[in-house]
């Protein structure tokens, strides 16, 4: 007897899971240049990177011809001021500019969402990254303020997850947008050029 089978509708690939595949490498490269809070100084060294890796992304998604919220219906949490709380918290000096890196283009909601799976997801690692700043004495009222922050709301990235999973992306373009992104914090880290 045969059987007649009928073809199943194409498998719908998680774009998390793409996402997560297609950065893995940069997404490794950038953690290993943030060292373990061991001392105050490598805590200092990952502040300024931080700060210049905020100010790029806060300066270019508040500054764009459409809200973003408007654009993929979800908004970043900003974070300089906190960052520069905690700089002055630590006496570590405003740092002018990090190694050079191309543009953060965002023309698109598969480019944004690409963008704030890299953002979304630096609030996750800020969880781990906050109990190495509670060891080293710092908190939410001196030198981690962001990092209080980022760690505040367990529903984000659920909440971005089911967001980016409803979307309508091309997630090819959403990947090159994560790993350039990537690649900005990366050069922000790294320190001055």
């Amino acid at each position: 007897m045969n059987t007649h089978i009928t073809p199943s509708s194409p498998v719908k690939i998680s774009h998390r899971f793409a996402l997560r595949d297609g950065t893995a490498k940069s997404h490794e490269q950038l953690d290993d240049s943030i060292a373990k809070f061991a001392t105050l100084d490598l805590y200092r060294r990952y502040l300024a990177g931080q700060y210049l890796f905020r100010k790029c992304i806060e300066e270019h998604f508040t500054g764009g011809e459409k809200p973003l919220d408007e654009t993929c219906n979800w908004s970043p949490l900003t974070l300089l001021d906190a960052i520069r709380s905690d700089m002055v918290d630590l006496n570590v000096a405003e740092p002018t500019q990090g190694r050079s890196t191309a543009p953060l283009a965002t023309p698109d909601k598969s480019s944004l969402l690409g963008s704030l799976y890299v953002i979304e997801g630096s609030n996750m690692g800020a969880r781990m990254l906050y109990r190495d700043a509670l060891a080293l004495g710092l908190g939410a009222e001196y030198g981690a303020s962001h990092l209080t922050l980022q760690s505040a709301n367990k529903n984000r990235w659920p909440d971005f997850l089911a967001l980016l999973e409803q979307s309508d992306i091309d997630i090819s373009v959403a990947i090159t947008s994560a790993n350039h992104l990537f690649s900005i914090a990366y050069n922000a880290f790294a320190g001055p050029k």
